[in-house]
């Protein structure tokens, strides 16, 4: 007897009938596996007030052609890390830094952008092991090189007036790990092969790199400093790190550099329970101040409790040395990344009841949004078949794409995990 795609679906979604809800039934459409959900439609079960943007659409994989394989390698460097909207386009890397030096790192890394329509393109290919990270400043895109296969040097690559330029080499520092602009002026953070990190800035007049302040701790935690992020605040420029002490384990800190000068922040930049070590993942600028969350490792076994809160901080928020405000948090949602469009707030999370992901075969993921982090509002909420890694917004239409759980440190022993989904790119549309 011939059966339809439909009726194969009834009765698949019956066999996992304990776990999926009626109405979820109704929402799926699935291209023959169970695990591969293509499409949520019109329909949608909000846990709050109305959801914005039902339809979500399968656009394109643009990593797919680099990393074709669905190997741990493969799956972790196709995901795109960190999306950007920049002048009507969406822009995104991928590629892994952390390679096992036996297999190579998977470099070099295509640069990607797509239009509203979902229309891709290859920007450049860049001499890199890994692209996690986009920065817009004024009419200019930044993009700092993650590893340079060039070593010991490291590079930052710049968009504007529809040019790519390369700035000049940075000197033994082929891990370029965060970037911002401050006044005109471009800093960075690097590490040679992981080995103490810099702060430096680039000297426009003499076409050059100056190492303004050092941290005498490698990316190990070898040592009491170490640098992870930065970002711009007002005329300073902000340093995520972990400072430990003898005897200790590594505390999170926040180092402020300002003319010429870097200071300690008494801050504690994570005041949850339990943030030992934490490093803070994403950084961005919102009214007078900065909002942040914590790093996820998607194959622990636990979620760290201080990735479900987003927290905000602001120039008199430091001097008072008060702890950031907490302008939102969850009890089984975390924050997977931050986007600050038209004015308001908007975060992508990923729901784990369990506080973990590894038996996860689907992976619900909503977007929030608020005005002013008293009442936040839920904007879509999607099933995927791998974890979102990353989320923009262009011409009121939202972008996510997903990625893998494990890195490419697979093992026979250990072979980690193959979200075979990674890489792929959605449309959400109203």
């Amino acid at each position: 007897m011939n059966i339809s795609l439909r009726e194969k679906i009834e009765i698949e979604l019956n066999v996992i009938s304990s776990t999926v809800t009626d109405i979820e039934k109704k929402l799926f459409l699935i291209d023959g596996n169970i695990d591969r959900i293509q499409m949520l439609t019109e329909e949608m079960s909000p846990s709050t007030d109305e959801v914005i943007f039902r339809n979500t659409e399968l656009l394109f994989n643009p990593n797919k052609v680099r990393w074709p394989s669905d190997s741990v390698m493969d799956c972790y460097a196709r995901g795109s890390r960190d999306l950007q909207a920049y002048k009507e386009r969406i822009y995104g890397g991928g590629g892994d830094d952390t390679g096992p030096s036996n297999r190579g790192n998977m470099g070099p890394v295509p640069i990607y952008s797509g239009d509203i329509n979902g229309l891709f393109q290859t920007e450049i290919t860049v001499q890199e092991e890994s692209v996690d990270k986009f920065v817009v400043s004024g009419e200019k895109l930044f993009v700092p090189g993650k590893d340079a296969r060039q070593k010991p040097h490291g590079y930052v690559y710049v968009k504007s007036d529809n040019k790519w330029e390369q700035l000049e080499t940075i000197p033994n520092a082929s891990h370029v790990l965060s970037l911002c602009v401050m006044m005109g002026a471009i800093f960075v953070i690097a590490s040679y092969r992981w080995g103490p990190s810099q702060l430096l800035q680039y000297a426009e007049v003499q076409d050059a790199w100056l190492v303004v302040s050092l941290a005498d701790g490698d990316y190990k935690m070898m040592g009491n400093v170490t640098f992870h992020k930065i970002i711009d605040l007002d005329d300073s420029v902000l340093i995520f790190g972990l400072i430990k002490k003898p005897g200790s384990t590594p505390k999170a800190c926040i180092y402020q550099y300002k003319n010429q000068e870097r200071y300690i922040v008494a801050n504690n930049p994570f005041p949850s329970p339990n943030s030992s070590g934490t490093r803070v993942s994403r950084l961005v600028h919102y009214n007078d101040g900065i909002l942040y969350s914590a790093n996820i490792a998607l194959s622990g076994v636990y979620l760290p409790p201080s990735s479900r809160t987003l927290y905000f901080l602001n120039p008199t928020t430091i001097e008072k040395n008060n702890d950031p405000d907490i302008a939102w948090e969850s009890e089984d949602e975390y924050i997977r990344d931050i986007v600050v469009y038209d004015g308001d707030v908007y975060i992508m999370t990923i729901v784990s009841e369990s506080g973990s992901l590894i038996y996860s075969k689907t992976f619900k993921t909503r977007i929030w949004k608020s005005s002013n982090f008293k009442e936040w509002s839920l904007k879509a909420e999607v099933l995927f078949g791998a974890p979102p890694y990353s989320f923009e917004i262009l011409e009121d239409t939202l972008f996510v794409a997903l990625g893998n759980r494990s890195k490419g440190r697979g093992t026979e022993q250990s072979p980690g995990y193959t979200d075979i989904q990674s890489g792929d790119f959605y449309k959400l549309t109203i």
